[in-house]
């Protein structure tokens, strides 16, 4: 009985956990998911992470140049302004390279900045702001 209940734990626990991306927007070369399991109130503040699948390989703009094929990041929202601001930022290498670069900052030195319309940055805003 208590092997089972172990089991169980352990199997609720990675579950909650798992990733639910769901595409919402496109690029001429990108796909754009959001993962709607992480889309959380913080504070006065929004948050969500997003994913950006490339069609071909992308290069980082800082020295030493790397090439990614993905990039996942921690976007927060403050909603009532229609102003964002991306905390975390993770990119992937090709062929199952792993990360080869990654930056983040805190909150409080957030630089948020409004969306330009018609963007896929104004996209990405409307969904977090709207979604409950």
């Amino acid at each position: 009985m208590k092997k089972l209940l172990f089991v169980l734990a352990f199997m609720a626990a990675s579950t909650c956990n798992a990733a639910c991306w769901k595409q919402i927007s496109s690029s001429k070369n990108a796909k754009i998911s959001i993962d709607n399991c992480s889309l959380a109130e913080d504070g006065k503040y929004r948050k969500a992470w997003f994913k950006w699948d490339y069609d071909t390989p992308q290069e980082t703009t800082s020295y030493p140049l790397k090439k990614y094929i993905k990039t996942v990041g921690l976007d927060y929202y403050d909603c009532k302004s229609r102003k964002s601001a991306t905390l975390k930022e993770i990119y992937y290498g090709e062929n199952q390279e792993g990360v080869v670069y990654s930056a983040s900052i805190e909150l409080k030195n957030a630089r948020f900045e409004e969306a330009p319309p018609e963007t896929i940055a104004e996209t990405l805003t409307n969904y977090v702001c709207k979604k409950k």
